[in-house]
């Protein structure tokens, strides 16, 4: 009779340390090629609209053009991988953004460039979903939130990034380079992926017809070795329906709902800090040098309190992360709070970020661990693509409520107010649900 092991066991005590650690590392580059190629375009925007002789509105419409293309990408790709495979779909998110990426460093005009963020950004959307399924499925159960963490600190650091290569090379050889090296970086990234990137082991397991694959993996990333004969014994089986429609059923639908309300309200508060904070700093009369240091501190915060978080819900479950939204309220209004000495501000504006954002993450690692693997990057993916409108509510609510000329104070206690909402939807998440953790699969 052939030996029958189950999965769960496999994963928690027999992958290499060495496998998981190189899927990590890998998962964390995608995450910092990601944030680097999404962010790029603050950092040359006044040069690239000298040179394509563009308005500031028309500029405006080419970031939003790759906001929309990030979410069609978290859309599509999230379903693709529930079906096809995380690795497939995550290297061709990964050279999807880095070609187009690249190629804005050749454009002429503002149409071209809107035309490639939009199709860069739908790579950019579908690798996130894809690598956090991915790197999730391959964690030990007792720190899968914990490897999403670390993966987040990846994409905060890309965001900074394209700064500071801005701040060194830019001079030297003109704003092409930045798009250059995110581009090319995360093509390079693309063909290490093919080669090193290992398929999740749960998500070929669900699948019979895949089973030599799932051989092979094992026999790569275990350290034991297995007969072909035996049974590796899955509790996931596949569902028979669009991945999406999934996301509703077996007492999933008012979890996703909550989550996608949870990811909108978070999105719209740190998009309104990140965006205006150094904006409103330098309206009050801290240089504009000084202004945009300090609201990096913000995402500094988040690098540090992601890891944080996430370890917590690892041990807590997601009511760690609803109180790590409800510290982030008061610390946000805060900022406001702080007056106008430099020292003060770093500090505040750091804590918020500390839990504000890195509550953000909170939610990433929330939906990565509560969705089961056939319905995992699907899960993923749909919260990140609906939580874009709230990218974009952000800014947008952040400058009608800046030109209505409220003092720096209320503009900041106005920016805490959708944690509120963070904070109840996860509230009425953990009622609903009856359990303190998600259960993951």
């Amino acid at each position: 009779m052939a030996a029958s092991l189950h999965l769960d066991h496999i994963l928690d005590t027999d992958i290499k340390p060495s496998s998981r650690q190189m899927i990590l590392v890998l998962c964390f580059l995608i995450m910092l090629f990601d944030g680097y190629d999404l962010n790029f375009l603050g950092y040359i925007g006044p040069a690239l609209v000298s040179h394509l002789g563009a308005t500031k509105p028309q500029f405006g419409t080419a970031i939003s053009a790759g906001l929309a293309g990030f979410m069609a990408g978290a859309f599509i790709f999230g379903g693709l991988g529930d079906r096809v495979g995380r690795r497939p779909m995550t290297i061709l998110g990964v050279a999807l953004f880095g070609l187009l990426t690249a190629g804005c460093a050749f454009v002429s005009s503002i149409d071209q460039l809107a035309a490639l963020r939009f199709v860069a950004g739908i790579g950019l959307g579908g690798a996130i979903p894809n690598a956090i399924a991915l790197n999730a499925e391959f964690a030990q159960r007792k720190t899968r939130a914990g490897v999403i963490g670390v993966m987040f600190v990846g994409y905060t650091l890309g965001g900074a990034l394209p700064g500071w290569v801005a701040g060194g090379l830019v001079g030297s050889f003109g704003w092409r380079v930045v798009p250059l090296i995110g581009g090319v970086g995360a093509v390079v990234l693309a063909c290490v992926l093919f080669l090193k990137m290992s398929e999740s082991l749960r998500f070929l397991a669900a699948r019979p017809d895949r089973r030599d694959e799932l051989l092979a993996g094992l026999h790569a990333l275990a350290v034991q070795r297995f007969d072909r004969d035996v049974q590796i014994v899955t509790s996931e089986k596949p569902a028979k329906g669009l991945p999406v429609y999934l996301l509703f059923t077996g007492g999933r639908a008012i979890t996703t709902i909550l989550l996608w309300i949870a990811f909108v309200a978070g999105l719209t508060a740190n998009l309104f800090v990140i965006s205006w904070t150094p904006t409103m700093l330098a309206s009050a009369g801290i240089a504009a040098s000084h202004a945009a240091l300090i609201g990096a501190m913000y995402q500094t915060g988040a690098a540090v309190g992601s890891v944080i978080v996430t370890r917590l819900i690892d041990k807590k479950g997601a009511v760690a992360v609803l109180c790590w939204m409800a510290a982030a309220i008061p610390c946000v209004a805060a900022i406001g709070q702080a007056g106008f000495a430099e020292l003060a501000l770093i500090v505040a504006v750091f804590i918020a970020g500390f839990f504000a954002s890195a509550g953000q993450v909170g939610l990433n690692a929330v939906a990565g661990v509560f969705y089961p693997t056939f319905i995992r990057s699907t899960g993923v993916g749909w919260a990140n693509g609906i939580g874009r409108f709230g990218s974009i509510a952000g800014p947008m609510i952040g400058g009608i409520l800046i030109s209505s000329g409220y003092s720096v104070s209320v503009l900041f206690g106005f920016a805490a107010i959708p944690l509120m909402l963070v904070v109840t939807a996860l509230g009425v998440l953990l009622l609903t649900t009856r359990r303190s953790a998600p259960q993951p699969g």
